[in-house]
């Protein structure tokens, strides 16, 4: 496990919301309908105003039911590698001491600075709190 991947951890959670969200919209979309009415004649003589019900899906980005499909399933493979990514991460934090899952929890999952890491864990300064991280994946990875 590498720092770059903890940093990546907290985007890939955000990542994974924001696919839910495409995925959720891209199904709505998919069901809108929309409907409008028309004005027309009848073709022949005697020529009669008529109006027409006309109703139908919108899409406004997708031109064909394929494209919607094929858009989905991108969004299914981008939630299923982001969810591997944050399930690793989680296995990494559980076979690592509490102390140094604490300060991963705090820094990479949570955000936090390292000026709040030191203050909620009780270093004295940040830079402890980073050096007792870094110390640890020195020698652990």
């Amino acid at each position: 496990m590498t720092k770059d991947i903890l940093q990546q951890y907290a985007d890939a959670c955000r990542l994974l919301e924001e696919t839910k969200e495409d995925l959720h919209q891209l199904k709505e979309d998919a069901k809108r309908i929309t409907n409008d009415s028309v004005k027309g004649s009848n073709p022949e003589f005697p020529y009669q105003p008529m109006s027409f019900h006309v109703s139908g899906v919108s899409v406004t980005v997708y031109n064909n039911h394929e494209q919607i499909k094929k858009t989905e399933q991108l969004l299914q493979e981008r939630m299923q590698k982001v969810a591997e990514l944050k399930l690793q991460v989680e296995y990494f934090i559980n076979g690592t001491p509490p102390r140094i899952g604490r300060i991963i929890r705090l820094r990479y999952l949570k955000r936090k600075t390292w000026d709040q890491v030191a203050a909620y864990m009780g270093y004295e300064s940040p830079d402890a709190a980073r050096k007792f991280l870094e110390r640890f994946l020195e020698n652990k990875c």
